[in-house]
């Protein structure tokens, strides 16, 4: 099973921009969370899934110098982006870690990989070091079905969208993804 990790990166927060690229030892803190995702056992490879915008630029240049894979989508719509990242870089199941959780450990993304490899979703650890574990397929099929919210924070969908029970129309169709997925 092919596992990637796709990081979602931007230079534009609000409440402290560019700090993928704030520097911490002449290294851009979004270096140390790539070194730590190359220690990864369980990761095939690493991409890093960032808003097509000009001031995107230098996160962009920074890259080119690592060895990961860069996909470039919208900035409002995370699922969107993240959508572009697996049709250009094609993988069974992914890992989203943010860009700013330098410190994540390892072992972490590798036991998210481990349970999404026989899984649909998950969602572990705490903060400053989550790891969020989809089946590319599972993800694929709820994006259309993703709305406000959801489609920022890529796990919502699936942790409100847990039940199996069939009651209304949109449970019918989230039960039927589930059903077509396995097949």
């Amino acid at each position: 099973m092919k596992i990637n990790a796709i990081i979602q990166a931007r230079m534009g927060s609000t409440r402290l921009p560019g700090k993928v690229m704030k520097e911490i030892g002449g290294k851009p803190l979004i270096g140390y969370l790539i070194d730590r995702l190359e220690q990864c056992r369980r990761i095939d490879r690493i991409i890093v899934a960032i808003p097509e915008r000009d001031m995107n630029s230098p996160l962009g240049r920074y890259l080119q110098t690592r060895s990961v894979g860069i996909s470039l989508g919208s900035e409002d719509d995370v699922a969107g982006r993240f959508s572009v990242a697996l049709k250009s870089y094609p993988c069974d199941a992914f890992v989203r870690v943010c860009a700013d959780s330098p410190l994540i450990r390892p072992e972490t993304v590798d036991w998210a990989a481990d349970w999404v490899s026989v899984d649909y979703y998950f969602h572990g650890s705490f903060p400053g070091d989550q790891a969020e574990g989809f089946n590319t397929r599972a993800f694929l099929d709820a994006v259309p079905f993703m709305k406000g919210a959801e489609r920022e924070h890529l796990g919502l969908y699936f942790k409100r969208k847990h039940s199996t029970v069939v009651d209304t129309p949109e449970d019918f169709e989230r039960v039927k993804c589930l059903i077509l997925q396995q097949q």
